[in-house]
């Protein structure tokens, strides 16, 4: 028997305890150069010990201990240090190898779910990293981060060098064998991301509907098996995902993503599938394309706007897109607004009016992709109406010196009534107060305003200007 068993010690961190030392005298001795106080062990001095003494007399020998005594379960439950018995705790990777050897592979084989940590030390932080994403070997997750860091996170104050968990790697009760489900599960969905990052999401989903689609004979033996047969409108539905598909990319660039689309088409598709007559004689994806379009467009209606749109009006002006895009390919060019006037047999101003109504609006703080600016949004590149371009500033100063020119040429009193009535002087006036300043009645003022304009009219101001406009 051990000394903790023939004394009954209830010191469970003492460290002869969990290494089930058979000499703890020489134990003790040896890491300590002295005997333990009675902190370390409560028994203590060793030379008044009476298990030191049941081996000096030999009523304990080694006979007494089996030959492949197995470590406790217990042993990986968690129990409390103190400072005093952590500095017992040895470095005995040659006796934990000795141990190892004498432990079978199917010694955990009845406690398959004592396999992580916070299993095993029964730990209630469920915000732990480690739990929450099920690493296998915590040690080594925070063997990196450091031991400030490792308390931080777990809001545990054990250290990971002491810890049972760790030392049942080291002794080999905890093996990678145990996490095989775990192991595969993590590697489907690393597999499943890199694929996802390589081909992309609609690759994928284009890979896994590739199928062959039905022909006329098999879409009537499996529309006859419709009503009340679950199988028959899943091959239906699996055999016609393409169809979707090929529609979807109609209505790209128009407010949805392109597996918006398609998710709306599929229950276009379902729809179409419930109410799908095959004694009518026409084949089953001539009849579905309405339905999937009509769920496209819906859903393009309600939410690829922030204006909603009447349905009759994007009707037309896909009607109006399309025509655009045949005539661009049949003309080479754009066609004009008179040539899809003939086409469609709608006015012009109908299909200005269509077109303008249907765009799709855009925020003013929408980033601009590729852009080098410091702005980087639409209101960046906005143009300000309100101010004047450098070659319009230039314009008009050229045109104001031209009038400034002709005007002085004029006689005295009508050279005053112009700069007066239109701003050129230090005011701009009305005509009664330009004659009851001047001494006459605004009808005189009015009749000398006109008499100067006819004359700068017949000069060569007039053809000055002409160049300027």
């Amino acid at each position: 028997m051990y000394c903790y068993q023939a004394l009954h010690c209830t010191k469970e961190d003492c460290p002869v305890r969990r290494r089930r030392i058979r000499h703890c005298w020489e134990y003790f001795q040896e890491k300590l150069n002295r005997e333990p106080n009675e902190e370390e062990c409560p028994f203590s001095p060793c030379s008044n010990c009476h298990y030191r003494m049941g081996w000096e007399i030999g009523l304990i020998t080694d006979e007494v201990f089996e030959e492949e005594e197995l470590p406790d379960a217990s042993s990986l439950v968690p129990y409390k240090r103190s400072e005093q018995s952590e500095k017992l705790i040895p470095d005995e990777n040659e006796k934990l190898c000795q141990i190892s050897k004498k432990i079978p592979e199917d010694y955990f084989k009845d406690l398959p779910k004592l396999r992580f940590c916070w299993e095993i030390t029964k730990c209630n932080n469920l915000e732990c990293p480690v739990r929450q994403q099920r690493i296998i070997r915590c040690f080594k997750f925070f063997e990196i981060r450091g031991e400030a860091e490792k308390q931080k996170v777990t809001k545990c104050n054990q250290s990971c060098e002491f810890c049972h968990y760790k030392h049942g790697w080291e002794l080999g009760i905890i093996n990678e064998g145990l996490f095989e489900d775990v192991i595969q599960q993590k590697r489907r969905k690393q597999e499943k991301t890199e694929r996802i990052n390589r081909e992309g999401i609609i690759e994928i989903y284009l890979n896994e509907i590739s199928k062959k689609p039905l022909s006329k004979e098999q879409e009537i033996e499996l529309a006859k098996k419709l009503a009340g047969d679950k199988h028959a409108s899943e091959m239906f539905l699996l055999a016609n995902l393409k169809l979707v598909v090929r529609i979807a990319s109609n209505f790209t660039q128009r407010g949805l993503s392109i597996m918006d689309l398609i998710q709306e088409g599929n229950l276009g598709l379902i729809r179409a599938i419930a109410k799908f007559d095959y004694t009518l004689g026409y084949k089953f994806s001539t009849y579905a394309a309405y339905w999937v379009r009509h769920y496209m467009q819906k859903a393009l209606r309600e939410q690829g706007r922030a204006i909603l749109v009447p349905h009759h009006l994007l009707i037309v002006a896909n009607k109006i897109r399309r025509t655009i895009s045949e005539q661009e390919n049949f003309l080479g060019r754009s066609p004009s607004l008179t040539e899809l006037s003939k086409i469609l047999a709608m006015e012009e101003e109908k299909i200005l009016q269509v077109i303008g109504l249907t765009e799709t609006p855009i925020s003013i703080e929408t980033r601009v992709e590729n852009s080098s600016e410091d702005g980087g949004t639409v209101e960046y590149y906005l143009a300000d109406k309100t101010i004047l371009s450098p070659e319009e500033k230039a314009l008009e100063s050229a045109k104001r010196e031209a009038c400034i020119q002709a005007i002085q040429a004029l006689p005295e009193r009508l050279k005053e009534i112009i700069e007066q009535f239109y701003g050129f002087g230090k005011e701009e006036l009305s005509l009664a107060e330009i004659g009851r300043r001047m001494g006459f009645s605004r009808e005189r003022a009015r009749q000398l305003l006109r008499q100067a304009l006819e004359i700068l009219q017949k000069g060569v101001f007039s053809a000055n200007l002409k160049d300027f406009s």
